[in-house]
């Protein structure tokens, strides 16, 4: 049987609580392990120590929280691959956070399955929120895990 892969999502209360919990278990459906929301500093380190993925979850004021670039550099440090999606209501290029540009190894609309693909492995690219692609800021690294 195969090891399951371990998930940190990150989200500020202001995304839809019904389409975060929608995405949690779509991809608890399809076998991930799902950990999410608010941690401490010290839970948090512990959260993604026991991870294999760190996604950001994006709408409009991310890019201002210390909080979360704090969460995907130490992320980046403890080498888990870094994936941002934007938040189902966000339709409009909107600013992303440097920690998020600096590492992601993907950024995509609301498209759980795009995610899905990224976490199995698979080079998702760069998109807006509209879905048209976007020119990463840095060339990721993609490897098989």
């Amino acid at each position: 049987m195969e090891k399951p892969i371990k998930v940190y999502i990150s989200h500020q209360s202001r995304c839809d609580e019904k389409e975060i919990n929608n995405l949690i278990q779509y991809l608890e459906k399809k076998g991930f392990v799902v950990t999410h929301g608010a941690a401490t500093s010290e839970e948090f380190a512990q959260f993604i120590q026991e991870k294999d993925y760190y996604v950001c979850m994006m709408e409009k004021n991310t890019f201002k929280s210390k909080e979360v670039a704090n969460e995907i550099s130490f992320a980046a440090k403890k080498g888990k691959r870094i994936f941002g999606i934007f938040c189902p209501d966000i339709t409009e290029s909107i600013n992303i956070p440097t920690a998020l540009e600096d590492y992601a190894t993907g950024i995509t609309e609301w498209n759980p399955s795009k995610l899905e693909k990224g976490l199995r492995g698979e080079d998702i690219g760069f998109f807006n929120p509209d879905g048209t692609p976007r020119k990463p800021t840095r060339k990721a690294d993609t490897v098989k895990c």
